[in-house]
């Protein structure tokens, strides 16, 4: 059965990570659209929640870290990649693409804001990021198992 699971569990990972890899290198090919993207979604929860002054402040002074945050948005995007297709640290690759798609998933895809078609793609969205959050928890539950070696027995 390990000589099942081992290859099957790698490809998986290199699946995921192919995602991250691919949304990474087109945020840095457009750094300037990615960050005025960033600054609308920003926008729209400042807006969302200007009654609150509170959120509404904290969303604000974030927009001077903008670039900073999507510089490091991106670095977990490429080394939780990377972890995950070398098998080397995959637990901590995983953590990095959680810690990146976590929070992404509830900012950018906000579909309890919309209604009609809006909702249903954001919806969608959100759910497929919710699937990629399933497999990057199941990554880091059973850690590294791959072509180069497995840290623990197959069950």
């Amino acid at each position: 059965m390990n000589g099942f699971i081992v290859p099957v569990a790698y490809l998986g990972r290199v699946l995921i990570s192919v995602l991250f890899l691919f949304t990474a290198a087109n945020e840095v090919a457009d750094w300037q659209g990615t960050e005025q993207f960033f600054l609308l979604q920003m926008n729209k929860w400042m807006t969302l929640y200007a009654e609150q002054s509170g959120v509404a402040h904290l969303i604000g002074e974030l927009h001077a870290f903008l670039p900073t945050l999507l510089l490091v948005a991106v670095f977990f995007k490429v080394a939780g990649a990377f972890f995950l297709i070398f098998n080397f640290f995959v637990r901590l690759g995983a953590l990095c693409l959680l810690a990146f798609i976590v929070p992404t998933t509830v900012i950018m895809h906000d579909f309890w804001h919309l209604s009609g078609i809006d909702k249903t793609l954001e919806l969608s969205m959100f759910l497929k990021n919710t699937a990629v959050i399933g497999g990057l928890m199941t990554v880091l539950a059973l850690g590294k198992r791959g072509p180069f070696g497995s840290v623990f027995r197959a069950p």
